[in-house]
This record gives structure tokens, C-alpha cells and sequence, in this order.
């Protein structure tokens, strides 16, 4: 009886925790990128940046080496594989809904507001997460514009 009695203890313990926990927990912000804003698009709620990164791009070389077959010296052509990186340029978008804007002093900028605030050519700091975290906005100047990207939910696989 009273294995029973501390079982159900403790799913009812652990049932009324899970029912505790926020719907949407907060999540700090990662550590920030400034980037350049390249094109702002009101009517539909996106800012677009382009990023450059280096991709990885599998090429075949011919090569010449000397080798020495029976005490002769020959010269063999190979061919090889070798990786070379090449700069790609992407766009980036960022759309405001779902995400939110904050200026650097924390202070959350209201839709309407950042479309009159942000432009192209604008330099703008960029992170995922929910909550800005105080080690970033304190060294940052009021005017500066922060966009956060909302983190995707976790996997419940």
C-alpha cells in the first residue's frame, strides 16, 4: 500500500511540475554578427543581407612526378582530387514576424517603428535566441538595431 500511495505521489508531483513549466521559455541570445543590410522590404516584413561564406569545391588536377621503376626515373602524369574553397555570396532574409528587433538599450522596437529605423546600407547586429543578453547591450550604443532570430524548436523525436 505504501509503494502505491508514494507512486502516485510522484506522478502526480511530476505531472503538476510539467503543467509548471512557461509555454515559451526564453532563450539568451548567441553571440552576435554585425552584418550590412543589403534590401528592405516593408510591405512584406523582410531585411536581406548578404553573407559570404567559403564553400568547399572538389577539383581535378593533373599532376607530373618522378618515379623510379627498375632504377630508371620516369615521369608519371596523375590525376587528383584536391579540395579548394571558393567565396559564395547568399542572400539572407530576415523576417520580422516570428522574430523580434531591439534596440541597445534593450528596449524591444515596436513593428511600424523599425521600418522607419532601418535601411539599406544600415550595419546591423544579428543573433538567435529570445532575450538579449546584457554582456552585448551594455557596450552598445542606444541607436544600434539588434535582430533576433527565434530558435526552432526542439525535436520531439
Amino acid at each position: 500500500m505504501h509503494i502505491r500511495t508514494l507512486t502516485v505521489c510522484l506522478i502526480a508531483s511530476w505531472a503538476v511540475s510539467a503543467m509548471a513549466q512557461p509555454p515559451a521559455p526564453s532563450v539568451p541570445m548567441s553571440s552576435p554578427n554585425v552584418v550590412e543590410v543589403s534590401n528592405v522590404n516593408a510591405a512584406d516584413g523582410v531585411v536581406a543581407f548578404e553573407v559570404t561564406v567559403m564553400i568547399a569545391v572538389p577539383k581535378t588536377v593533373t599532376v607530373q612526378r618522378i618515379v623510379n621503376v627498375n632504377g630508371q626515373q620516369q615521369t608519371v602524369v596523375e590525376n587528383r582530387v584536391v579540395t579548394t574553397f571558393e567565396r559564395v555570396v547568399k542572400m539572407v532574409p530576415w523576417a520580422l514576424k516570428g522574430n523580434s528587433a531591439f534596440d541597445g538599450s534593450d528596449k524591444k522596437i515596436a513593428d511600424a517603428d523599425l521600418w522607419k529605423r532601418i535601411k539599406k546600407g544600415d550595419s546591423v547586429i544579428m543573433a538567435q535566441g529570445t532575450t538579449l543578453d546584457e554582456r552585448w547591450t551594455k557596450v552598445l550604443k542606444p541607436e544600434t538595431i539588434i535582430l533576433l532570430t527565434t530558435p526552432a524548436a526542439p525535436s520531439t523525436k
